[in-house]
């Protein structure tokens, strides 16, 4: 169907002309015109030519003009007035077949008229009809008797009433006999909702509606013919043939009524008329209008039509009264006479805007309008012999007999109690001539009450001696309790004597026979409660009204069925008033008409009575009430003093816990109907009860209102027959409730005293009843139907909601009283409610005795098992799966053991033994005649049962079944056979239960339910929580655990049970259990296999061994190695996890969870002696699938995740979740679709069912122990019990068929609302909580697809807090490594006491996650952390190559995850991303690894200093000026808070506290004076003077030297960057500004442009520029990164500008390091961050001299940064003898090695001693060695054998020199030329040096240790130096002969003979230039050297 807007407005003024062109009116009694073929006779063919008299202002053409305003009048003398009409052509005359004349005025309609023709106008008049009721109505039409027709005149003559004066005629019509046409036919559509669902785009809405359009139109009575739908009232009437029944619409009050716009009435046996055979009066209509009663609205006039007879819109008013003659002769004997009637004006085929102003007819076909509702009236011969009536009464039974429980106490207020005939008085006949006696009907009904039945003592109100006479349409009969209560005003029946319920029993007669009979049962427990009471009541656990408590139904019995009424809000905003639902209960549902809110005054609205809410026979699905102002607007009724209900009372929520939203109202009346209908498929057993619920509320506004009244009947449904010539459904009942009249809590009056009641409060009232099937009836289904059973039309308004149905089978109850353990005994318990066992087993409250019942368990698995081998051997299979209980070996000798076992009780009640909650185990315990018997139980809410305790070893979480059948003590030997006959009975007792373990598998945080049948595709999140005894329940004896819910581990195995313990033979007979035991003794940490070997293992208890076999670890590897599916995410077996993500495959699921032990609880909350009582055991698990659930993820489908179930994590912000809204959403991207359905276009939200429930999301799990505890996690948890937020859209398509489809969802949290349970969503930092999604197929455009199956994924999301701090142990630790993330505690952030920032302790955990951009991270002082780059290459996969191996791995799977950013103002998710962050602060000493591939904010460091010494610095940061030197003044520490910017004040800074100076060797530096003056700093080949120029950059690469001073500061600590914009203390004169460009980011951040997250893009270095010291020889280097520098690294990159050797600390001898071609000579150059060290520039070569470039770049490069203590890797730095020299003052160091390339004399292979660059004071000794005439502190030779050894040291000092590395020179020993001795060298030799001294102690040495080549010693190498002043050394690999010292000039100076000795020193030479002449045993040599 398709919503049109048809252009009919131009022609409704020319259709309304036609409308009754073609239809036959009513003409008097039983006939209507006899031609059904009639034309309108146009009105130019005749004229009116003559009259009595005119009246001047009316003239007699006025009778035949065509306006029905104007009007003949007659003159007032003339006694008989006329007017004669002449026809143009005599064949129109001759031709005639009816007229119609109208005359609107009733003073002036004649008494008779009298229509005559004639061929002349004189005389010859000859009468062709007759009308002599002219005066009753405005309308008359009558047929003409064309026999008697004369000629071309006719004459009209009309006989005036008594004491007229004038008669009108406003229009006379006249029609002519036609053979081409026929009667009109009404034409038949769907209801307007169908055309409404389809324009609005409205699919599978979550209402009642039958919006399948196969129901929107049905068969009439004959099966054939289709009608519209349409709610339908069924009213029977007897009747006799040959009489006339008046049949009334019941829809009036006064002369109000909705039905305005239609009323069709037909015959509903072929859907056509009543006509009957032609006779010479006409055509005789069994059915006419009627006669409305005295004081009644006038009924409207019928129109003939083909198919019934129409009142409006045809006629001027409702036709609501019809007459039914019963024909005599007819032989049917029964009659079925239909009205449809409505109030809608929608005459089109298709409803439309414009379907509102559409007129009956208007485009010649005649369409009905949608119907309000439908009356079948059957009429039913009661003197047929076949009517069940006649059948009755003939066996002496009343026609109707009804059962009926009722309240015992009732609550009086308008209406007296009442019970209602189902049909009227007079319809109770007798057949004729029964019982010899002719049936009076007039006769009235006689009501009495039998004698003898009257326990409740009721009386019958109005009664005249005990008798009331009812007669006519009356069917209310009022009864009046006997007793009120003085102090509550409560009206109650007497109570019984001996317990039972009161009754009596009302009789109805006429003629003293039985026609109806009411057996009335009164009931205490169903009286009606307020809600108020039911509020207060329901919280009271010892409350007497606690069996009917909501709370209590819900956790005793199951919820069979239930109508709420709460529909889906945004479709009921799409379509008329505010206040109403728009679409009606299904058709079958209720039987009045219904007000969708589309009143006439709305745009679309077609409700032509255009009242403002259902009345007069209608009902409506609100949100408002009527008799209240709606928020402060008057809506319906004018009641503003009556208060709203309080539907905020969660007493008033529905079962899903969600505030009621809309509810049924119904304007009823003293007619029976029904209300609503609640169907359900469960079998009613014999012995099966129900429980019944509801809130309903009378609609009092008016306090002359009688109150309204319901009926409950619980119906057993006979569907027809297929092939059946009549589809008829008939309902049986089998149990009826009446509720009493309901009272208005707010017209109290002060007569009653209960809570709830009070002028004003508008409270709802409970219903409730119960009641226990002890028939065995069979129906192919059941329904429970709502009647009115109101008093009075006046009133009768109601108001229901939450019907609900709850059932208890007659089955047994089996209840764990301990938590079983696998392979253990359990204890349980059997009960059987009393009341049900006894009804089934046929006794009653009299039976005495004792009986009893037989039964046994069976494991359903294996029973099944058998029966698909052994078909149909119902006993063998009994027989290999009966489970024994009892337990021999239990200190009870005498406590029951068997398989097959009869237990007995007795009757009454009483006798049984009394069942103690409180001792366990109550064991059946056999008698002296081996009999064991029940104990008898009554619970708190006083429901009976029999109860036992037993012991069996049942498995947990396996299906067992517990059999019962009926004792047979004349049995023999009770075996299987006596369960096997009636297993298969549906009625059977059979109960399914399963064992539950100590240990608990949730679901999406529900306690598994093994018997739940899930989707295949589902993916849920399972979780396991063992279980802790603690203790017993005082109440019921049950064990109390506490669940463990963190810091326990399990190992999962996807398989059964039997495959987990069996010994497999491929692996040696080991079992995957025993294997895991065995590993897990050993390793109870370990996630994997990595490094375990087989052997014998130290238990970690450190007594016991244990042996791993490699049998052991192959068959643990083979499944960790087997995949449960293709293309699943787990193998089948998983190692170490709490919980997993796990989809439900079409196979079903087996799977085993093994606990992993712990000797103590995680967190050391439970004692160890309770912890040892923790079951270790296995858990089993095995869950069925029926049927298959699409599938969704979220994430990316671009990226390739690790399998296609896989569940990512959403990664997201506190204040990101506080910011969602409705309006702003997070946007979450989805993937993964699957659709299985053949008709699925698409996956969206749930629209099919319950929308308002499954549009949230749910809480399913979380680490939050405010939440992840008993309270919202309890055993009985509901996945839809913690909704956290709303999913606002999803739409979600298959990629490969929609590459290009948008897959999202829309979702916002909702932090804000408490939720009855307490729950209210607040997340914190640092925890991960897990929600549920739920989502559904759509059809094409979104409509409805016919899977049952939702689909189901959960997000873990992890709160990420907005402040880290990292605790990763070392450098090896992974920064993106959930665990190596802690919270930042309040105190970490340096935050004020006062800062609303909560601490950890208030945020309940320290745990953190990786950063994420809005996350400020602390690296603590002394951490370490290194950085690699990860991402998503093309194709979507995951590239981590650049991970060291080194390191640990990530979090698992994080590279999945999705993380939450703002987007062009949106937020939405997106791909992760490593090294992020927001703000970053270092502590001191905090370092990281590639600091440039963190992507950042801002970067900030803390630099500690020591006060009162110069300290060379260097800053990583850009934009850092001298300037920003300065500190608190009170303590020198920037303690402040963490990310705060940080300016100057005078407040808070001083530039003298602490003073800080500085130095550097950069030119152009000044001293600024207090007065504003400068002075230049003078620069020489050290330092520079202090200075304080604030505007000074700070070079990121370069050196500063830095001094601070501060009274009594141990160390000063400074932070960068600063945020001031300008310094006073600068050079600038007017511009102080300060240059922060790039303030706060690392120089080395230039090192990877980050600035496309989807590109990795590296630069090959960052770049600085250095000015060089004085002479422009030294540069002072500092290091950029945030981790230790490579100096040789760095030296080496920059070899085009730097010489080969470097200098670390200062420029002294034991820290030069210089470069050869065997590699450096120290075997460490890395520097930490902020440290500096020196090098030498390369300078440029001349003649005359070496020249420096001004200023020198230098570049970084990612490689030049490390960790580890080498840094060109191993074995590349060349071994060194290394002297170490150290006294009070301090300690140096030199170096010595042999190069093949070296010198044996001073080179660039040499680093030269230089000291004093630090500045401060330095007499720490210095140790060199000498090469040439060079002392320096590293000294590479070629093959030099003895190398002078030196010390400087103060006089007096006492230097101890210690040799380490000595293989690195081979035969190293140490020469003493003052004792001639030589000394081998071993490593630490240590000598002793006092004070300074030179040319005493040699090194000697053969070259290098270190080569494994024999060296051939060299001769002739000497050696001549001046290292000490006026001091020359002379030392030789040769014995000296003389060494003589000659001066420039020739003249001889020193001549000494060293008589062999290898060392000469000669003192006493002046300094200057002189010639050394040495001879030698071999060789003579003369040496040039500079004496100091």
């Amino acid at each position: 169907m398709k919503y049109k807007h048809n252009l009919y407005t131009l022609l409704i003024l020319f259709c309304a002309m036609l409308v009754a062109q073609n239809v036959v009116a009513q003409v008097t009694g039983d006939k209507y015109f006899a031609n059904y073929n009639e034309e309108l006779i146009d009105k130019s063919r005749y004229s009116c030519i003559e009259s009595s008299g005119d009246d001047e202002d009316n003239p007699k053409e006025y009778a035949v003009d065509g306006n029905t305003k104007t009007n003949w009048k007659s003159t007032s003398d003339e006694n008989k007035p006329y007017i004669i009409i002449e026809f143009n052509d005599e064949a129109d005359a001759k031709n005639l077949s009816s007229l119609e004349i109208y005359v609107s005025q009733e003073n002036r309609r004649g008494a008779e008229l009298v229509v005559a023709s004639s061929g002349q106008t004189g005389s010859g008049w000859t009468e062709v009809a007759k009308i002599t009721n002219f005066n009753e109505s405005a309308e008359h039409r009558v047929t003409i008797n064309q026999a008697n027709i004369k000629g071309k005149y006719l004459r009209l003559r009309f006989t005036k009433q008594d004491g007229q004066s004038q008669v009108n005629i406003n229009e006379v019509y006249f029609y002519k006999s036609s053979a081409t046409q026929d009667l009109p036919t009404v034409q038949h559509k769907p209801a307007k909702w169908y055309d409404l669902r389809e324009t609005l785009n409205i699919n599978n809405a979550a209402d009642d509606f039958d919006d399948d359009e196969s129901l929107a139109m049905h068969a009439a009575y004959d099966g054939k013919t289709p009608i519209q739908s349409a709610h339908t009232l069924i009213d029977t009437i007897y009747v006799h043939r040959g009489t006339n029944v008046t049949l009334t619409l019941p829809d009036y009050l006064g002369d109000k009524t909705n039905n305005q716009s239609y009323q069709r009435w037909y015959n509903y046996m072929n859907e056509g008329t009543f006509k009957a055979e032609n006779n010479s009066d006409g055509i005789v209509d069994y059915l006419t209008p009627g006669t409305a009663a005295s004081g009644n609205p006038t009924n409207g006039t019928g129109y003939r039509f083909a198919n019934g007879y129409i009142g409006q819109p045809l006629s001027s008013a409702c036709l609501y009264v019809m007459n039914f003659y019963v024909p005599e002769s007819d032989k049917n004997n029964f009659y079925l006479v239909a009205c449809d009637v409505s109030g809608y004006t929608d005459y089109t085929k298709e409803f439309s805007v414009n379907s509102k102003t559409s007129t009956f007819g208007q485009d010649g076909t005649y369409w009905e309008p949608t119907l309000g509702h439908r009356f079948i009236y059957y009429l039913r011969v009661i003197d047929d012999e076949t009517c069940s009536a006649y059948k009755k009464l003939n066996a002496g039974l009343p026609i109707e007999e009804k059962d009926i429980s009722m309240p015992a106490t009732r609550i009086p207020n308008k209406t007296e109690e009442m019970v209602a005939l189902s049909m009227d008085a007079r319809s109770y006949i007798l057949p004729l001539n029964y019982n010899g006696e002719e049936d009076d009907a007039q006769n009235p009904l006689t009501v009495t009450i039998e004698d003898g039945t009257n326990t409740a003592g009721i009386s019958l109100l109005n009664a005249t001696g005990g008798t009331l006479s009812i007669s006519g349409e009356d069917r209310v009969i009022f009864i009046k309790y006997p007793n009120t209560n003085t102090e509550d005003g409560t009206m109650s029946v007497n109570q019984t004597t001996d317990g039972k319920d009161p009754k009596a029993t009302i009789l109805v007669k006429r003629n003293d026979v039985l026609v109806a009979k009411f057996n009335l049962t009164f009931k205490e427990e169903s009286r009606l409660l307020t809600q108020t009471q039911v509020s207060e009541a329901n919280k009271d656990e010892s409350s007497p009204y606690r069996y009917r408590m909501p709370d209590y139904l819900k956790e005793n019995y199951e919820l069979l069925t239930e109508l709420n009424f709460d529909f889906d809000k945004s479709v009921a905003s799409m379509y008329g008033q505010k206040q109403c639902y728009p679409f009606p209960l299904g058709w079958d549902s209720s039987t009045y008409g219904f007000y969708d809110g589309g009143t006439s005054g709305d745009a679309e609205g077609d409700f032509k009575a255009n009242t403002s809410c259902p009345e007069w026979g209608y009902y409506g699905i609100l949100n408002a009430y009527v008799e209240c102002y709606d928020n402060g607007t008057k809506w319906a009724w004018n009641y503003p003093d009556i208060k709203v209900p309080d539907d905020d009372d969660p007493i008033r929520y529905n079962s899903n816990g969600v505030k009621s939203s809309y509810h049924l109202f119904a304007d009823v009346s003293d007619r029976p109907g029904v209300l609503a209908r609640l169907p359900f498929d469960h079998e009613l057993c014999q012995g099966t009860e129900l429980f019944v619920t509801a809130w309903v509320k009378s609609a009092g506004g008016n306090v002359d209102n009688d109150n309204a009244g319901v009926m409950f009947s619980i119906m057993g449904v006979t569907e027809p027959e297929e092939g059946s010539s009549t589809q008829v459904t008939t309902y049986t009942p089998i149990y009826r409730f009446q509720t009493g009249q309901i009272p208005v809590t707010y017209r109290n009056g002060g007569g009653v005293n209960i809570d709830g009641f009070s002028d004003g409060n508008n409270d709802w009232m409970q219903v409730y009843f119960s009641f226990i099937n002890d028939k065995g009836q069979n129906f192919s289904k059941y329904v429970l139907q709502v009647d009115n059973n109101s008093a009075s039309t006046k009133g009768g308004d109601i108001y229901i909601d939450d019907i609900r149905v709850y059932i208890a089978t007659p089955n047994a109850k089996v209840t764990q009283l301990e938590a079983g353990c696998t392979n253990e005994r359990t204890l349980l318990n059997i009960s059987l409610n009393w009341d049900q066992l006894m009804s089934r087993l046929g006794h009653d409250e009299t039976s005495e005795g004792e009986d009893g019942i037989d039964f046994c368990f069976i494991d359903k698995t294996k029973y099944y098992n058998y029966l698909n081998s052994h078909k149909d051997d119902y006993k063998g299979a009994i027989e290999a799966s009966a489970v024994e209980i009892g337990n021999s070996s239990d200190p009870r000798k005498d406590s029951y053991t068997g398989t097959y076992n009869t237990f007995y009780f007795k009757m009454p009640f009483s006798d049984n033994s009394s069942y103690d909650t409180k001792n366990h185990p109550n064991l059946a315990t056999p008698d002296k005649n081996g009999k064991a018997y029940f104990y008898g139980y009554t619970d708190n809410a006083g429901v009976k049962s029999l109860s036992v305790d037993f012991y069996s070893t049942l498995t947990p979480n396996r299906p067992y079944i517990l059999l019962i059948s009926t004792h047979n003590p004349n049995g023999g030997t009770l075996d299987a056979g006596a369960f096997s006959e009636n297993i298969n009975d549906a009625c059977a007792i059979n109960t399914e239960f399963y064992v539950t373990a100590q240990t608990l598998i949730r679901v999406n945080g529900e306690v598994v339910d093994p018997s739940t049948d899930f989707c295949s595709g589902q993916v849920f999140n399972f979780s396991t929580n063992l279980r802790v005894p603690t203790g017993v329940n005082a109440e019921d004896g049950t064990t109390i655990y506490k669940e463990i819910k963190d810091g326990v581990y399990f190992d999962w195995f996807f398989g059964t049970e039997e495959e987990f313990v069996a010994a497999n033979q491929n692996y040696g007979g080991v079992s995957l259990q025993s294997a895991l035991t065995t590993f897990r003794d050993i390793f109870p940490d370990k996630e994997n296999l990595d490094d375990v070997t087989a052997g014998e293992y130290t238990l970690p208890d450190g007594n016991s061994k244990v042996r791993l076999t490699q049998y052991d670890i192959d068959i643990i590897n083979h499944y960790l190695n087997d995949k449960v599916a293709t293309d699943g995410i787990h193998n089948r077996l998983v190692l170490r996890k709490d919980k997993l993500d796990i989809m439900l495959l079409e196979s079903g699921l087996n799977l085993v969870v093994q606990p992993i032990p712990t000797l103590k609880s995680p967190d050391g909350t439970i004692s160890n002696e309770a912890w040892a009582k923790i079951c270790w055991s296995y858990i089993p698990l095995v869950l069925n699938t029926s049927g298959n659930a699409p599938q969704l993820h979220a994430g990316f489908n671009s990226v390739s995740y690790p399998a296609p179930d896989f569940n990512p994590c959403l990664r997201i912000g506190l204040s990101q979740i506080n910011e969602t809204t409705a309006d702003k959403p997070l946007r979450v991207d989805l993937r993964g679709a699957k659709l299985v359905s053949s008709n699925a276009k698409s996956l969206g939200m749930v629209t099919s069912t319950s929308q308002e429930e499954f549009n949230k999301l749910y809480l399913v799990g979380t680490d939050d122990p405010a939440y992840n505890n008993e309270k919202f996690f309890p055993a009985d948890f509901s996945e839809y019990s913690l909704p956290v937020g709303t999913l606002k859209d999803l739409d979600a398509a298959e990629y490969k068929k929609y590459p290009n489809y948008d897959n999202r969802m829309f979702i916002y949290f909702d932090t804000t609302t408490k939720q009855e349970n307490g729950f209210q969503f607040q997340p914190k930092e640092g925890y991960t909580y897990t929600f549920a999604v739920h989502f559904e197929e759509h059809g094409e455009n979104g409509t409805n697809v016919s899977n049952a199956c939702f689909g189901v994924f959960t997000v873990d999301m992890k709160v990420v807090p907005e402040y880290l701090v990292w605790s990763g142990a070392d450098a090896t630790s992974n920064w993106n490594n959930d665990a190596n993330w802690k919270r930042a505690d309040k105190s970490a952030l340096k935050k004020a006491d006062g800062d609303s920032y909560p601490t950890n302790e208030a945020n309940t955990t320290e745990n953190g996650f990786v950063p994420m951009l809005f996350s400020n991270v602390i690296m603590p002082e002394g951490s370490k952390a290194e950085l690699y780059m990860a991402g998503y290459a093309n194709g979507g996969a995951w590239t981590n190559t650049s991970r060291p191996s080194y390191m640990e791995l990530p979090t698992e799977n994080i590279q999945y995850d999705l993380m939450a950013y703002y987007s062009n103002k949106t937020l939405s998710t997106q791909r992760y991303r490593v090294n992020i962050c927001r703000d970053i602060h270092f502590e001191p000493g905090a370092q990281m690894l590639h600091a440039e591939q963190l992507l950042y904010d801002k970067a900030w460091t803390d630099v500690e200093i020591t006060p009162g010494q110069w300290t060379a610095v260097s800053t990583p940061l850009q934009g850092v000026v001298a300037g920003d030197w300065y500190a608190p003044k009170t303590t020198g520490q920037q303690a402040t808070e963490y990310f705060k910017d940080i300016t100057f004040n005078d407040n808070d800074y001083n530039r003298l506290n602490p003073a800080v100076y500085q130095r550097s060797w950069s030119t152009g530096a000044s001293i600024v004076e207090n007065g504003g003056g400068t002075t230049p700093v003078s620069f020489t080949t050290e330092w520079s003077s202090a200075y304080n120029d604030a505007s000074v950059p700070y070079v990121a690469g370069g050196g500063f030297s830095i001094k601070g001073v501060l009274k009594d500061a141990k160390s000063l600590l400074f932070r960068f960057p600063k945020a001031d914009e300008s310094y006073d203390v600068s050079t600038a004169e007017e511009d102080k500004s300060v240059d922060r460009t790039n303030a706060g980011k690392l120089l080395v951040t230039g090192l990877l442009d980050r600035s496309n997250p989807l590109k990795y893009n590296p630069q090959n270095d960052v770049t600085t520029t250095l000015t060089p010291s004085a002479d422009g020889k030294y540069l002072m280097v500092g290091n950029p990164f945030m981790a230790p520098l490579d100096v040789q690294a760095f030296v080496e990159s920059n070899s085009d500008v730097l010489a080969q050797k470097y200098w670390i600390g200062d420029m002294s001898e034991d820290n030069a390091v210089a470069f050869t071609e065997n590699g450096w000579s120290a075997q460490t150059s890395l520097i930490a961050p902020y440290s500096v060290f020196y090098v030498e520039a390369l300078g440029h070569e001349t003649e005359a001299e070496t020249i420096y470039d001004a200023n020198v770049t230098v570049k970084f490069t990612a490689a030049m940064q490390k960790f580890e203590t080498t840094s060109t890797g191993e074995g590349s730095q060349t071994v060194s003898l290394k002297i170490t020299a150290e006294d009070a003052e301090g300690s140096s160091s030199a170096a010595v090695r042999y190069a093949a390339s070296a010198s044996n004399g001073f080179g660039m292979e040499d680093a030269q001693m230089i000291s004093g660059l630090t500045g401060n004071a330095d007499n720490a000794p210095k140790v060199y060695t000498v090469a040439g005439n060079t002392a320096v502190s590293v000294n590479q030779l070629k093959d030099a054998q003895r190398i002078p050894l030196g010390v400087t040291a103060a006089d007096g000092s006492v230097v101890t020199l210690t040799f380490s590395g000595v293989a690195a020179v081979k035969d190293a020993a140490i020469y003493d030329a003052e004792l001639q001795s030589e000394t081998p060298l071993y490593e630490g030799y240590q000598l002793t040096v006092n004070g300074p001294s030179y040319g005493r102690y040699f090194l000697i040495g053969h070259g290098s240790g270190t080569t494994g080549i024999t060296e051939t010693p060299v001769e002739g190498n000497v050696s001549v130096s001046s290292i000490v002043p006026h001091q020359v050394v002379v030392t030789s690999d040769t014995g000296l002969r003389s060494v003589s010292i000659w001066s420039a000039g020739g003249a001889l100076l020193k001549k000494v003979m060293p008589e062999g000795n290898y060392t000469c020193t000669i003192n006493g030479v002046n300094s200057g230039v002189v010639i050394v002449r040495i001879d030698t045993a071999t060789d003579s040599h003369v040496n040039k050297i500079r004496v100091r």
